[in-house]
């Protein structure tokens, strides 16, 4: 039963962080696109978006990453 209960725990970390790098991979991308679309209209890149989204995108990964490794440690997150 314990092994059964790690797999499911094992499964739920590893979606979580392909969820993290999905989210990274489209802030990338999106980022670039407005960094492009900026130079094209010849304009300076608003930073801004990149911030604000980069600081989602930071909690989201403290979150994903810091319980994994709580979580492999056998210590549990308060």
């Amino acid at each position: 039963m314990e092994q059964a209960a790690r797999q499911v725990e094992t499964r739920g970390l590893h979606g979580a962080q392909r969820g993290w790098l999905i989210h990274a991979t489209v802030y990338a991308a999106v980022n670039l696109g407005l960094v492009v679309l900026a130079w094209a209209h010849g304009r300076s890149p608003m930073l801004a978006p990149a911030l604000g989204w980069g600081l989602g995108l930071a909690i989201h990964g403290l979150v994903v990453f810091g319980v994994t490794m709580g979580r492999r440690s056998g210590k549990r997150p308060a």
